[in-house]
């Protein structure tokens, strides 16, 4: 690694020296060199004065950098405002759509602030949660049991998980997967027993960019921070960020623009790497927005000559990362600056999201017991959700176990995450066992199980968890219709189950992929994927 040159020392002595050196050069006649002699108390006086010279003729050669760079237009970057996805959650689902409005010519958008309301974000666009809808078919429902079991349904698209449904229109339930259109389960069990009934469904919660109203580094709100409502949205019941603010910074400092001169300096006019339209993309696209690019890439493929730039607005959602108005201003801009005969291809980044089954972080957890298990789900699910932020994701890296475990680790209350064998239970792959799965107490070997939910597990990469009991098992055999566990089963039979796999994820093999995760954040219903199994 290159070592920055140091900005040069003209006089490295202090005061103590100058005075001591000048002391030392008294006639021999001035024997007397203590503080009683006259001439010692002039020359040390006169010693601190010349300190204060030295020291500003030091800082002469910074000063004239800093004028140089002045010259060259390179100023400041001035402090930036932090940006978060902002989740609303209505009370129930809603005959009508819901608006909650960004900025207009009068009003700053809908204003969210943490506890203390210190911290004050505003939205910025409208987000509308559609009203709920008749869904296809009929279903049916268990009192007690959480299973939904439905006839002609299209669960998959009419009821995904985090949506709501009802029968009558009065009692509803919250979907925790989605495991085929005609099999779903609940967050909570049915509190009372339909048959072949028709049903409505709808979303309750939606999320929307807000920004910061205060610029700075403070405003890099923490996950699950932004819960204070400062206005009040019909329908909203509640609000959060899954996933901590970013992009706030303090006014540059003077060293750090001095750092960044060289590089600046070189793509003022000619961007001549990938690196340098970047950076011209970043620009464009304002405080907050990222970029990347590659450069004899046209797109994913290959291409002499050809420069690529992802781009990830401010404002950016999951349907739409960047606008067609921001990439085409990131190419007008840039095609000055390029090489005669080089072509820009520009893309919005591509996110990659990890909201719903099979595609759901997860991991079974074991707690410091000075915290309860909910708290604990609700601070693991926002390091997932922080770890995997488009804000701050590296571009196009793989999800490994190594960045699960971190991020699990590091979540308040989270003692270590629970292994078996060596295993080490986290995942990006959780779902419900489509079908009944039974355990029996002192076996081992799960035999009524369906074919087609054994067909899906990896032995020594599937954990089955028993929510019920508080254990996790991990599967050591996995064929046709019997599953092998790593040691007997004990306790109470339990007959439905989630399960999800140990392993890295490679979606994000693409360059300009970043990962999205929103897991709940609300302690009265924490993320279902995130489970305690124990305490120390």
């Amino acid at each position: 690694m290159a070592t920055t040159v140091p900005a040069p020392i003209l006089d490295n002595r202090d005061e103590d020296a100058v005075t001591a050196q000048a002391i030392a050069s008294f006639p021999s006649e001035l024997s007397d060199r203590s503080n009683s002699n006259p001439a010692v108390v002039m020359t040390e006086a006169q010693g601190t004065f010349f300190g204060k010279i030295i020291y500003q003729l030091n800082r002469w050669p910074q000063a004239v950098i800093q004028k140089c760079l002045s010259l060259v237009g390179i100023t400041l970057n001035p402090a930036t405002p932090a940006l978060v996805t902002q989740t609303f959650t209505l009370s129930a689902p809603s005959p009508t759509d819901i608006v909650i409005p960004g900025p207009t010519a009068t009003s700053s958008g809908t204003q969210v602030a943490n506890s203390t309301g210190s911290l004050v974000f505003s939205t910025l666009s409208d987000l509308t949660i559609p009203a709920y809808r008749t869904g296809a078919g009929t279903l049916t429902l268990t009192s007690g049991s959480t299973a939904v079991v439905g006839s002609g349904t299209a669960f998959t698209t009419d009821a995904p998980a985090g949506y709501q449904i009802s029968t009558d229109g009065i009692t509803w339930y919250t979907v925790s997967g989605v495991t085929n259109d005609t099999n779903l389960v609940l967050t909570s069990s049915a509190s009372s027993t339909v048959t072949a009934s028709s049903f409505k469904s709808g979303a309750v919660t939606g999320t929307v960019s807000a920004q910061s109203t205060t610029t700075g580094i403070a405003t890099n709100a923490a996950a699950g921070t932004l819960t204070t409502l400062q206005s009040s949205p019909s329908g909203v019941s509640s609000t959060t960020n899954a996933a901590a603010a970013s992009g706030g910074a303090d006014i540059e400092s003077t060293t750090a623009a001095i750092a960044r001169a060289a590089t600046a300096f070189a793509i003022r006019d000619v961007a001549c790497s990938a690196s340098d339209y970047a950076a011209f993309a970043q620009k464009i696209l304002g405080a907050g927005s990222r970029a990347a690019a590659q450069a004899n890439t046209n797109n994913t493929a290959a291409a002499s000559g050809y420069v690529t730039i992802a781009s990830l607005s401010p404002a950016w959602t999951t349907s739409s990362s960047a606008s067609s108005q921001e990439r085409a201003n990131v190419v007008r801009d840039a095609l000055p600056r390029s090489f005669v005969g080089a072509t820009i291809v520009d893309v919005a980044a591509n996110i990659q999201q990890f909201t719903s089954t099979p595609n759901l972080p997860a991991a079974l957890l074991v707690r410091n017991s000075a915290y309860d298990p909910a708290t604990v789900r609700v601070n693991a699910a926002a390091a997932y959700n922080t770890l995997l932020s488009p804000n701050t994701y590296p571009w196009g890296n793989t999800i490994t176990i190594d960045d699960l475990v971190k991020a699990q680790n590091a979540a308040t209350g989270v003692a270590r995450v629970y292994s078996i064998l060596g295993t080490m239970a986290v995942g990006t792959t959780w779902q419900q066992a489509g079908n009944t799965m039974v355990f029996t107490n002192g076996s081992a070997t799960l035999t009524s199980v369906n074919a087609a939910d054994v067909a899906k597990m990896k032995p020594y990469q599937t954990f089955i968890v028993d929510s019920t009991n508080n254990a996790g098992y991990l599967v050591l055999a996995a064929s046709g219709t019997s599953i092998t566990l790593d040691r007997t089963f004990s306790g109470s039979t339990v007959t439905t189950t989630p399960f999800f796999f140990h392993a890295a994820d490679t979606t994000l093999t693409n360059w300009y992929t970043l990962p999205f995760s929103s897991l709940s954040v609300d302690s009265t219903a924490p993320a279902a994927s995130i489970l305690v199994v124990g305490s120390v």
